[in-house]
């Protein structure tokens, strides 16, 4: 889906996913190094999520899902 419809942003909630959704960020932007990430989390230490802060990619932004109140 992502190679046909080429996005300028991957959005990633880390709650929908059975896939460690750094892996996913990271396989994404090894294919497609301009695509920009925002990962959607319930807290800012994704050590609590089963994920590894050091391994999300350059330049994405996490996004805390509570601070949020508009796209």
């Amino acid at each position: 889906l992502m190679r046909s419809m080429q996005p300028n942003v991957l959005l990633i909630d880390m709650h929908l996913t059975d896939e460690h959704s750094v892996s996913i960020a990271t396989t994404i932007r090894r294919e497609s190094p301009g695509i920009g990430i925002v990962m959607l989390v319930a807290c800012a230490d994704l050590r609590l999520l089963g994920e590894n802060n050091s391994k999300v990619p350059f330049g994405a932004k996490i996004v805390i899902k509570k601070s949020m109140n508009s796209i």
